[in-house]
């Protein structure tokens, strides 16, 4: 009986590699490490040396040389990109000095005071290419502006903190006297650069205070009243959460508190400063919409494997015969080869031994013959195993529901027409083959408010898309008209315009649309 077993997974093949390490010999993670190491050091690459051996070291802390290595390499890499940034600061090329240093400032090395060298060389060159000794406020804001940009890498050296925060205050001190030289008019203007003092740095307890107490004012002066009327089928009625829903979703600094008395297309007139109501009416003329329904059947196939089955390998008798002949082409070689070889050791004539020699060549290649069959038929299996594919066929049901709804939205007294849509839902019905791997899909309807939970989104959509396109209108109405200081009526624009923290923009306006980061927090 011949041998079916095979060696499946042999050990260059093996999947995991952790185990292939132990039962292979291959090089472990430490092994690696060290070899990439000394290929980043044959580069000259010291920087990914360093880690290499580091990393290294950490796995195996009893390897001496290799930690020691990773110490040498750190102290030279930052060694060197040192010597290398302080070329480029002494050059004046302030981003690719930094640069330099950036793959070094995390090492752990003796060597780091040269790194704070450089840093303190470049803090100088980031402050001489950035102040100009200005005293105008927007010329002074692109300062710290470009002080910034280099905080995170210069922030370690005390005198370009210094140098920030003298900046930084000065600034700050500056907003603070122009919102305190406003008029109690001009609330949003005192909030503004209040809160861009702020943004700049810490405010003290006077200022803080009065900047809560201009935000305030600012807010309720500021405020917009949403008024919602709501109609369904000729007949008024409430709107449960629509108007608290947009405002939530809106900002903006809507309010739903209606004013006493006043009711869509009145005239709530204009005292200074005030806002009128925003009003708007939703007119619904199907809430509850009658639903079509319809389905699709489609057909589907699906092959899958349903089985196996064992057949008879053909390969093998075709193997087995060429082996019995090629068994029997060498046994009668090797009996020819034999008598040749006997009479040639009897007779030891010329002849005779010539004869044996020029057969010895074809037994070596009927042996090898033979051995080939016998390896082919060794190697084929008596059956084999073949996959069976079947068709399952199905049919994919989609139901469909149409409804369509009719609503219109209107400003204030302004006449609308009525908008007409169409609510769909669709789902997909189909019964499951495990087998085939055709998941079950079950029946599943619209809920029982499905229609009109659809018809109260795309009314709170559109009622949403009138509230902001008549908030910029206003907005841009404020800017166009405005008669007093400038500064309060962009911010009160800009509250209309959904932004809450006005200071960070009025600084980027003042710095000729520089942007500029609070930074407050870390004077």
């Amino acid at each position: 009986m011949h041998s079916l077993v095979r060696l499946l997974v042999p050990c260059g093949l093996a999947i995991a590699s952790v185990l292939v390490s132990v039962a292979c010999g291959g090089p472990s993670q430490h092994e690696i490490l060290v070899k990439r190491g000394r290929s980043f050091e044959g580069q000259k690459m010291w920087v990914e040396a360093a880690q290499a051996y580091g990393e290294a070291c950490e796995r195996k802390p009893s390897d001496a040389s290799t930690c020691e290595r990773a110490r040498e390499m750190r102290e030279y890499a930052v060694a060197i990109r040192s010597y290398d940034a302080k070329k480029l600061c002494d050059a004046g090329q302030l981003e690719p000095c930094l640069a330099a240093l950036r793959p070094v400032r995390s090492l752990q090395s003796d060597n780091q005071g040269k790194v704070l060298e450089v840093l303190t060389q470049a803090s100088a060159l980031a402050t001489k290419q950035c102040l100009a000794s200005s005293s105008d406020l927007g010329a002074g804001l692109v300062e710290l502006a470009c002080l910034q940009h280099w905080r995170e890498e210069l922030w370690v050296v005390e005198d370009y903190r210094r140098h920030f925060s003298e900046r930084s205050r000065s600034a700050s001190a500056t907003l603070a006297s122009l919102a305190l030289a406003q008029s109690k008019q001009a609330i949003g203007a005192t909030m503004s650069y209040l809160q861009a003092a702020r943004c700049v740095a810490p405010l003290d307890a006077e200022h803080q205070h009065v900047l809560d107490a201009a935000t305030s004012s600012f807010q309720q002066r500021s405020r917009t009243q949403l008024q919602l009327g709501y109609e369904v089928n000729g007949t008024e009625r409430a709107a449960p959460g629509t108007c608290t829903e947009l405002v939530a979703s809106i900002g903006r600094g809507l309010s739903c508190e209606a004013a006493p008395g006043s009711n869509p297309g009145s005239n709530p007139g204009s005292n200074p400063g005030s806002n009128p109501p925003l009003q708007l009416a939703a007119q619904v003329f199907s809430v509850e919409p009658r639903w079509q329904q319809s389905h699709e059947d489609r057909q589907e196939v699906v092959r899958y494997k349903a089985g196996t089955q064992t057949l008879a390998n053909p390969e093998y008798e075709r193997a087995r015969v060429e082996y019995e002949l090629a068994d029997q082409r060498f046994r009668s070689t090797e009996r020819d080869t034999r008598e040749r070889e006997e009479r040639c050791n009897s007779t030891q004539d010329s002849s005779d031994c010539s004869a044996y020699d020029s057969i010895k060549r074809t037994y070596d290649e009927r042996l090898n013959e033979l051995n080939n069959a016998r390896n082919r038929f060794n190697s084929e299996p008596a059956t084999i195993t073949e996959d069976v594919y079947k068709d399952h066929s199905y049919v994919v049901r989609t139901h469909y529901w149409s409804a369509p709804f009719r609503a219109s939205v209107r400003l204030g007294s302004a006449s609308a027409n009525p908008e007409i849509t169409q609510i769909d839902y669709t789902d997909v019905e189909q019964t499951g083959f495990a087998e085939a791997g055709v998941p079950t899909d079950r029946f599943e309807p619209p809920s029982p408010t499905y229609f009109r939970d659809q018809s109260s989104q795309w009314l709170s959509q559109r009622l949403r898309a009138y509230v902001e396109e008549e908030m910029q209108r206003r907005a841009s109405q404020r800017m166009q008209d405005c008669s007093g200081d400038r500064v309060d009526c962009w911010a009160t624009a800009s509250y209309w315009l959904g932004s809450s923290e006005l200071g960070q923009s009025l600084l980027a306006e003042l710095a000729n649309k520089t942007p500029i980061q609070c930074t407050a927090s870390v004077l």
